[in-house]
């Protein structure tokens, strides 16, 4: 396995010749952290399933990958393999490697947070110091932003 943090789970087929695998349930873009309502399990044959695709044993076996980074576009039913997600051990291996896209992130965290939109920044800025934990921008913007939310919401 590419990732490490994942069980091999080739054992997991169901049917005749058809593999439960994790799909995009709907368009992912790059440097999406994946949550649970953004992919879904599929049957798929095996004569269709991609090399490096993620086998589960089980439905409940997808929460493995909440919280991994897709690194690039993933369209709505595409198969979610190793090469199109990151995670942690990924930016320790290259920390460099990721800082254009974390600069992204945090500029358009920026922008929700000019707007008032305080969850979106925070989710922007999250990603941005989680694809560059060098990024003390990101850090201390993902903390004022953290702090302008719950004093909202205490406020309510």
């Amino acid at each position: 396995m590419l990732m490490g943090s994942l069980p091999d789970y080739t054992a997991g087929r169901s049917g005749a010749g058809r593999f439960l695998t994790v799909v995009a349930a709907r368009d992912l873009p790059a440097y999406t952290v994946l949550q649970e309502d953004m992919v879904k399990s599929a049957l798929v044959p095996g004569t269709e399933l991609r090399r490096d695709a993620y086998v589960l044993k089980s439905k409940s076996d997808i929460r493995v990958i909440y919280t991994f980074v897709t690194i690039k576009d993933i369209r709505r039913g595409a198969q979610i393999t190793e090469s199109s997600l990151l995670n942690r051990s990924g930016l320790e291996a290259d920390p460099g490697a990721y800082r254009e896209p974390a600069r992204q992130r945090y500029l358009e965290g920026l922008e929700y947070f000019n707007n008032a939109d305080y969850q979106n920044a925070i989710e922007k800025w999250w990603l941005a110091k989680t694809l560059d934990p060098s990024n003390a921008e990101a850090a201390a913007a993902f903390k004022r932003a953290e702090r302008m939310l719950i004093g909202r919401k205490r406020g309510k």
